[in-house]
């Protein structure tokens, strides 16, 4: 059924021609034609806008002793997943503690003993909360293969003993003074006493270079066949040449604890906050495992004494 003044119209559409159906679709085609573009060019303009004017995370500055880079490094995930970019100064502990006292520019410290931290917080350079123990570490004696014959299975005191009977040129320990690493191994060495009374510190004193890390002194010894070292086990890991020759016994090893503290006075002291939760947290202890650093130390590591306050 017809009416009047409808009729088909000869377009493809096949609609029905009226006086203004047809002029309609026409109209509206082409609007959308020219909306869509613009359309599509405001959405991304305006998702550009939301990124460009997104905040960027908050940074957080860590001044970690040098033994940890690797693993600090390894962290970087989890910090940012915490909503945080991680700033990193790596140096040995006695020179993140001068550094913290001159200038507190950090907002977390990681020492590789207490002793530089309680240094500190009576100093005021650190909140008076009580250190957060991180994790722990093992002493190595490094060299080279053919330098130091120490018969496989050897008992790692006898090992120890050798050193004073075959005693290398060089003995290259970070500062034995002032940085952690150094301490300790200090203190290993004068645990051992030798048939003739001495420590085995006094009998290889002489043939000590200090250096300004750990870092450092492996190092030099990877540089010279005729030095010997002693560094934390998860340095060592890194030779590329020599090898470990033993592993400090655990009956004179020295009790190594890293603690972390969060600096004082600063502006936005919850980043610190934020920082050390993820450090303490699980999925940290396990990156910290992954590369050779122990949760707690050996049964009978024996405790270290502070240092000398280096930091007047």
């Amino acid at each position: 059924m017809s009416h009047g003044s409808e009729q088909a119209c000869d377009r493809p559409c096949g609609h029905l021609q009226t006086p203004f159906r047809c002029d309609i679709l026409d109209t509206m085609s082409s609007a959308l034609r020219i909306a869509t573009p613009i359309l599509l060019l405001l959405a991304i303009g305006c998702d550009a806008g939301r990124a460009k004017h997104s905040p960027a995370p908050p940074e957080v500055v860590l001044a970690a002793a040098a033994s940890l880079q690797d693993a600090v490094e390894a962290l970087t995930p989890l910090v940012q997943a915490a909503d945080l970019e991680l700033v990193t100064n790596f140096a040995g502990s006695n020179v993140l503690a001068q550094q913290i006292d001159a200038a507190p520019v950090a907002d977390v410290f990681i020492s590789a003993d207490r002793g530089w931290i309680d240094s500190l917080r009576e100093r005021g350079r650190l909140r008076a909360t009580a250190p957060l123990p991180l994790l722990s570490n093992q002493l190595v004696i490094i060299g080279h293969a053919d330098e130091l014959k120490v018969p496989p299975g050897i008992d790692r005191l006898h090992g120890l003993e050798l050193l004073a009977r075959e005693p290398p040129e060089l003995l290259v320990l970070a500062d034995p003074q002032a940085v952690p690493a150094g301490r300790y191994a200090r203190q290993l060495l004068e645990s051992v006493t030798l048939a003739d009374g001495s420590t085995l510190w006094e009998r290889l004193a002489t043939r000590v270079v200090p250096t300004a890390d750990v870092r450092a002194a492996l190092a030099m010894v990877e540089a010279r066949t005729d030095a010997y070292g002693i560094v934390y086990a998860t340095d060592a890991a890194r030779l590329r040449h020599g090898r470990v020759l033993f592993t400090a016994p655990d009956a004179q090893a020295p009790e190594i604890r890293y603690f972390g503290a969060a600096v004082a006075d600063r502006k936005h002291p919850e980043l610190a906050d934020r920082l050390l939760a993820v450090l303490a947290s699980p999925a940290a202890t396990t990156i910290f495992q992954q590369h050779g650093f122990l949760a707690s130390p050996p049964a009978h590591a024996t405790p270290v004494p502070p240092p000398p306050d280096a930091t007047n």
